[in-house]
């Protein structure tokens, strides 16, 4: 059904083009040529040729498709403000109309000119100007990010802003063009209703890069897992609750998670879709998330109880490194002490005994506090079997804190392609 409206959006905008074309002396076939039809345009209002570029970057083709049918109905003796918005708002059944209606003819090249602009029709311009030119900068050299999750605390606080160089390691050109401005992939205040169409998709292109990633880059980067989302649940990832849902009803039915896997995969994204709505994205819609880079292609990548290894060394672990502790307590801790010794990462505080995520710092701290009786490491030991760790195998028995050795690909590596 998406792509049958599409169509019809796209097909009732080339046929605008089409009368708009002929009122100008043009063959109505010109706007069916793509590229073309944008040269052949922008002669007729008067534009420069370098303009067909803009129209390659996401949110400033949509501003600019809306420029140009604002200049074109203009060139045609619109002039009712009503008809004017609704030529911006709704253009390709406006071109439609007008294009085809007889009580509308072109005046000729520099007809739009002998209007004299007013002072909101100057802010207009400048505002299109600032927003053209914001997008620009945001989708190929920097653009402003929010830390979403505690993931990287202490490093990188939950609310933190960060400004993101997108040249370091080479610009990539949005494989989904055609979006609004200052949107990812959801309108704001709306939990699902897309951004963006994506009857248009471009081939992944990256620019050439100032720098390569090295070991312990924070980078930003396209979830992988983020194509498919909940959108109940979307900071969850969408996998990993099929997963849970297998392997709670594996308990439920009395099956093996992983003989009868098939089966119970199929029943848990049944039970999944039945409870939730679910929505897909394009790979370059997926949510931005931040990570600390800390193996790069060729490395050997392990963990043992907790301690990361690249290529059989520990890795420098970061000051504020946080691990999973489970506390003992003869009476609740409270928000103040919480503050006080900064801990951001406390789950069940009213428990007896709640888990908290703790560095070395307050870790001494709160083993001097009254009310707590004891601390301990929430670590999984080796050889015991994980099946949320990557690549989900019950006989690798492999687990967060014990995990690998794994070795990331590179160029001119073979892999095979197994278990």
């Amino acid at each position: 059904m998406k792509w049958i409206i599409n169509s019809l959006i796209l097909l009732t905008m080339h046929a605008g083009m089409a009368g708009i074309f002929r009122k100008a002396g043009k063959a109505g076939w010109e706007a069916f040529i793509p590229g073309f039809n944008l040269w052949v345009w922008l002669k007729l209002v008067e534009r420069p040729w370098w303009w067909m570029f803009l129209f390659l970057i996401p949110g400033v083709n949509v501003i600019m498709f809306m420029v140009i049918s604002f200049l074109s109905l203009r060139n045609c003796e619109v002039e009712k403000p009503l008809m004017l918005v609704l030529g911006v708002l709704l253009s390709p059944i406006m071109l439609v109309y007008v294009g085809f209606s007889d009580a509308f003819r072109w005046m000729g090249n520099g007809y739009w000119k002998s209007y004299k602009k007013s002072g909101a029709g100057e802010w207009l311009d400048a505002l299109v100007f600032a927003v053209v030119a914001a997008t620009i900068i945001r989708t190929f050299f920097i653009e402003a990010f929010t830390i979403p999750t505690p993931s990287m605390e202490k490093s990188l606080l939950v609310g933190d802003y960060l400004f993101v160089s997108k040249v370091s390691y080479g610009s990539k050109v949005p494989q989904t063009p055609l979006t609004l401005p200052f949107t990812h992939h959801t309108l704001p205040f709306t939990e699902s209703m897309p951004s963006y169409t994506d009857w248009l998709q471009l081939p992944y292109f990256r620019f050439p890069a100032l720098s390569d990633i090295k070991n312990n880059d924070v980078v930003v980067f396209n979830f992988p897992e983020g194509d498919t989302v909940i959108v109940q649940r979307q900071s969850e990832s969408y996998y990993g609750i099929v997963l849970d849902t297998m392997h709670t009803m594996a308990a439920a039915l009395n099956k093996d998670p992983e003989k009868d896997r098939d089966v119970l995969m199929s029943l848990a994204r049944k039970a999944i879709q039945s409870r939730y709505d679910l929505t897909v994205r394009p790979i370059d819609k997926c949510d931005n998330y931040v990570k600390r880079c800390v193996g790069i292609p060729g490395d050997k990548l392990e963990i043992k109880m907790s301690q990361l290894y690249i290529n059989g060394k520990p890795a420098q672990n970061p000051e504020l490194l946080q691990l999973s502790y489970q506390l003992a307590l003869s009476a609740p801790l409270s928000q103040k002490t919480l503050d006080k010794f900064d801990i951001t990462d406390f789950y069940g505080g009213q428990s007896a005994y709640p888990i908290a995520m703790l560095n070395r710092f307050n870790l001494e701290k709160l083993k001097g506090v009254n009310s707590v009786s004891a601390i301990n490491p929430l670590i999984q030991p080796a050889n015991e079997y994980d099946y949320r760790a990557f690549p989900h195998i019950p006989s690798l028995k492999w687990n967060r804190d014990n995990f690998g050795p794994l070795t990331v690909p590179q160029k001119g590596t073979t892999v095979s392609i197994n278990a």
